[in-house]
């Protein structure tokens, strides 16, 4: 009875405990309130992101889960829970303990910030949704030191739900009532600057070889965000065929330049991969055209699915956007085709 009693016991802790771990993401804060004074006239630009975090984090964590949970989507079952958050720790250990998202994000902060600085930008900050400060919180600081012009700038070719979330916290603060003027610049999925930058990096991969096919990998989305923000994938899907007309307009076959989802749709990456060995490819060039950094996906999910394919070719995986001359340029003129429009507005 005692055995019993204490492997009962054990069952109903574990339970408990794995029932609780999505708690641990916390609950969201009210916005804070601006300060009353007299509009600024200071301009900063805040680059928004839903970067993963540098190292592990539970709450974090929990926060995703949540986030798969919502509109919906079916709950795991409780005694898989801590299975989800072992094994995210395991994927931040493979990758060193850490994650290079965040810090390649304040890469490009720092590096835009270096080109706008002469056309009267304060200062351009890397803001993560679900970091320590919500964008509310900074612009809110921004305020009380004076800038009366806040320019958003989501890093990506569209914006996610996290993103979403942020500026619908933004809004709630009523910033116009305070005379401060707000405006977010369009995503990135229109730039001709980005897609020809990333259709001559797969080019040049794979005119290192004879036979050569291409692999473009964009992100996928949960059931749920596929039908409350299907603008999402319809920008993603148009930026990665603007990349591979561009490819084809460089000599590519058609059928040799292939899309595919990191998760949740079809064709997956290995699937892509494969069908391009099928169709004869010596060498295929796998690129992430919708990762603006590196992350735990591109560093060991995306060679993972490209072994899971067991072709006997050569496969190259290109880098993530990083802080190229074309990712700067294209963010720097988001800026200032919004900045333009704002002075118009101000001045009716």
């Amino acid at each position: 009875a005692s055995i019993v009693i204490g492997v009962a016991g054990s069952i109903g802790g574990y339970g408990l405990a794995a029932a609780l771990l999505p708690l641990i993401a916390g609950s969201r804060q009210p916005p804070p309130t601006l300060p009353s004074a007299p509009r600024g006239r200071g301009t900063r630009v805040f680059l928004l992101t839903s970067a993963e975090p540098e190292r592990y984090s539970v709450s974090a964590t929990a926060a995703e889960l949540n986030y798969l949970q919502e509109d919906g989507e079916s709950p795991a079952p409780v005694a898989v829970l801590p299975f989800f958050f072992a094994a995210q720790k395991s994927r931040y250990r493979a990758a060193g303990g850490r994650s290079p998202a965040r810090a390649d994000t304040t890469r490009i902060a720092d590096t835009l910030a270096s080109v706008l600085s002469k056309e009267g930008v304060e200062s351009v900050l890397a803001v993560f949704c679900g970091g320590a400060k919500s964008l509310a919180e900074h612009v809110a600081e921004a305020v009380a030191e004076g800038c009366g012009r806040i320019i958003v700038v989501p890093v990506g070719v569209t914006t996610d739900q996290s993103c979403d979330i942020e500026a619908s916290r933004l809004a709630d603060m009523r910033p116009e009532a305070h005379d401060v003027d707000v405006a977010f610049t369009p995503s990135l999925w229109g730039s001709m600057e980005l897609a020809n930058m990333l259709a001559d990096r797969v080019h040049r991969a794979v005119s290192l070889g004879s036979d050569g096919g291409a692999a473009l990998v964009i992100h996928g989305q949960p059931p749920s965000e596929e039908r409350s923000h299907s603008s999402y994938g319809a920008d993603e899907l148009a930026f990665a065929h603007r990349v591979r007309l561009l490819l084809i307009d460089r000599g590519l076959p058609e059928e040799l330049v292939r899309i595919s989802y990191s998760e949740w749709r079809d064709p997956s990456v290995n699937e892509a991969v494969r069908h391009l060995a099928a169709l004869g490819c010596e060498r295929i060039v796998v690129c992430p055209v919708s990762f603006p950094t590196e992350t735990l996906y591109t560093l060991l999910d995306l060679r993972h699915a490209v072994d899971q394919a067991r072709v006997n070719v050569s496969v190259t995986i290109l880098a993530a956007w990083g802080a190229e001359t074309p990712v700067i340029e294209a963010l720097a003129h988001a800026v200032r085709t919004t900045a333009s429009e704002m002075d118009e507005v101000r001045a009716e």
